[in-house]
């Protein structure tokens, strides 16, 4: 039998009421941003196992060879450090022992210490520097980044840190660490 017309109106509005509810209830797909992936890179790393020299050497013996060792490994073997003393700037300078095209350096930092801004230029002759660019690090994030730029010909890659967060984060913020430094050619980045 048909129900009267209002408990049939009533019926509907209860069902159109708990399909609402369901479909509120139903998790609702995000769509969230991510940091872009780094490009991928090809050819061979320029700086790997290459010499440097720092103006500011570790007096400690943190990281001696860490730099160009080609491991991003955030530890006391594999990451580069300065000294601790307050003077800044501060540099460190690869050499790839003959000229190449450059076009990519990929510079990172671990998750400690007080690392801020790194300033990446190249030298064909050790004498005239061009810069090449510059990153903000973020303090206590293990971060790489790509220093992307028309490729030059050079033999030498200088870091310089002009500056550093104050905060302490796990050593003397006078510290300046480096995990590791890429150098790539002119088909380096895609």
């Amino acid at each position: 039998e048909a129900l009267p017309p209002l408990l049939a109106a009533l019926d509907a509005e209860e069902a159109a009421t708990v399909a609402e509810q369901r479909a509120a209830a139903q998790p609702v797909p995000h769509q969230y941003e991510l940091a872009p992936a780094l490009p991928a890179l090809t050819g061979p790393n320029l700086a790997l196992a290459k010499k440097y020299v720092t103006s500011n050497p570790n007096t400690y013996n943190y990281g001696a060879g860490g730099l160009t060792d080609g491991s991003w490994t955030a530890d006391g073997q594999h990451t580069f450090a300065s000294d601790d003393k307050p003077a800044f700037p501060k540099s460190v300078t690869i050499d790839l022992e003959t000229t190449a095209s450059v076009g990519t350096v990929v510079v990172g930092v671990p998750p400690f210490g007080s690392t801020k801004t790194i300033t990446v230029a190249v030298s064909a002759d050790g004498q005239k520097y061009k810069d090449v660019g510059s990153y903000v690090f973020s303090q206590h994030d293990e971060e790489r980044h790509q220093y992307r730029f028309a490729p030059v010909i050079a033999r030498y890659i200088r870091l310089t840190y002009p500056d550093h967060y104050t905060e302490e984060a796990g050593f003397n913020a006078n510290f300046v660490f480096t995990s590791e430094v890429e150098a790539y050619g002119t088909g380096g980045a895609q």
